[in-house]
């Protein structure tokens, strides 16, 4: 219990050292926000400003260390804050913000060089698995196993499986296609 409290009291003496917006080595910016909330990011940082709509205007990047055996400096994984000038095209004022996460399949290049996107959050709230710009709520490239699938739609039309159900003959299906 102890070693949870003094962990939990060197976390808390890290964030109020840099909740004043610090920043290290030019790349950590961290406050708490009046909510209390912690916050990634540098606060009024517009990025690029020049941007069609649609396009990037920042990237915040949450890197995690890879091993370092072969490899010197190797990011291992990356979540990262994209953000979009969603508003007015070279005016990036109005920014909307998708998440993606990345992992180091190989593990042998040191840096990002070995980054892959494997899966993405939209702005809309649309989730992608091995695709960087999903339009459904969830999109899948690639095969998906489950224990178990619910599919629950209005109207379903599996009333055509009940016994008192008169099928069509299949010249009358035909008929109807033709049509």
């Amino acid at each position: 219990m102890k070693n949870i409290l003094l962990l939990l009291a060197l976390l808390l003496i890290t964030v109020f050292i840099y909740s004043q917006n610090q920043t290290i080595n030019g790349n950590l910016h961290v406050a708490l926000t009046d909510g209390g909330n912690l916050r990634i990011g540098k606060i009024g940082d517009f990025g690029n400003r020049e941007v069609p709509i649609g396009s990037v205007t920042a990237q915040y990047n949450l890197d995690f260390s890879g091993y370092r055996d072969i490899a010197a400096d190797q990011i291992g994984a990356r979540i990262a804050a994209i953000r979009f000038n969603c508003h007015v095209a070279n005016k990036a004022y109005v920014q909307s913000t998708a998440l993606a996460f990345f992992t180091n399949p190989t593990g042998t290049n040191s840096g990002t060089t070995d980054l892959v996107e494997r899966m993405r959050i939209s702005p809309g709230g649309n989730v992608g698995i091995g695709i960087s710009n999903p339009t459904s709520r969830l999109e899948v490239n690639g095969v998906i196993r489950a224990k178990e699938v619910k599919i629950e739609a209005a109207n379903w039309p599996d009333y055509v499986f009940h016994k008192e159900y008169n099928l069509p003959a299949l010249s009358e299906v035909e008929n109807h296609i033709n049509e």
